[in-house]
């Protein structure tokens, strides 16, 4: 599909899934592979190793966290057997230390893949990204020989605001009940992808500033943080997602820099 600015919502999230697939078939390198095994071994055994030294007190607070959820549950669901714990007696309890060792077993074992995730991610950044853009970029030729200006870079401040603010105050959607969790859910795969939209156009001749080939591609950006999500949850696929999300942000840039000489439309343009 060529990519255009007026395209359909189904052609923007197709063209968003074809970059991640392009992405994926990058990640399949050997290089590729082995890189991103290296990032995973590092996170694994840096996020081990801490967990190791403070596994008591990560433990104590995940067992705080489960009698908070405990007693609030208790709280909000009526006691229709006459007496709870109490009437329940030692195998009531019983039952109750064993569900909240397990519980709190299961959040000390969710932080360790959280934090080992998104280790992996900042490494990725940081140190391959800069051979992920290579890659990709070595499958538009045009793009690599094109004659223009130095590439665009936004104003620090709009651009600190665009992503940096905007994670700092993400949390904040927890304040929203109910829809609170899923608009932070949607604004965290937004800035996963967007996040790379700097390191994606670096070096790369274009009148359009990051800030707007962003704001241009919204969805695409939105569509490729949240394949690269429910990628990780697939096992061998969620180890090569860092790999093909970063390599699905350059292939939708360079995409669509190369449909046409003039990245942005007009109208963009003139604001």
């Amino acid at each position: 599909m060529t990519f255009r600015s007026s395209a359909t919502i189904p052609e923007r999230l197709k063209e968003a899934l074809s970059c991640f697939m392009l992405g994926l078939r990058d990640a399949r390198h050997p290089q590729s592979l082995l890189s991103t095994l290296c990032l995973w071994v590092f996170a694994w055994v840096a996020v081990g190793v801490v967990f190791y030294a403070f596994l008591e007190r990560l433990f104590a607070l995940a067992l705080e966290a489960t009698a908070t959820l405990i007693m609030v549950g208790s709280a909000l669901i009526p006691d229709h057997g006459g007496g709870g714990l109490a009437g329940g007696g030692i195998a009531a309890a019983g039952t109750a230390t064993v569900w909240g060792l397990g519980v709190a077993g299961v959040l000390v074992a969710s932080t360790y893949v959280l934090l080992s995730l998104l280790t992996v991610r900042l490494l990725a950044e940081i140190f391959v990204m800069g051979w992920i853009r290579k890659r990709a970029l070595s499958r538009y030729p045009a793009l690599r020989e094109r004659k223009a200006a130095p590439a665009a870079r936004s104003p620090f401040l709009k651009e600190w605001a665009g992503t940096w603010g905007l994670l700092l105050i993400s949390p904040a959607c927890l304040l929203l009940p109910v829809a609170g969790s899923l608009l932070l859910l949607v604004l965290l795969c937004y800035l996963n992808a967007r996040f790379l939209v700097n390191d994606a156009l670096e070096d790369i001749p274009t009148d359009a500033t990051p800030a707007q080939m962003s704001q241009e591609l919204r969805l695409e950006l939105l569509a490729i943080g949240l394949i690269s999500v429910l990628a990780c949850a697939i096992p061998f696929l969620g180890l090569l997602a860092p790999w093909a999300t970063g390599a699905a942000v350059c292939h939708l840039n360079f995409r669509r820099l190369s449909t046409t000489a003039n990245p942005l439309p007009a109208q963009m343009q003139a604001a």
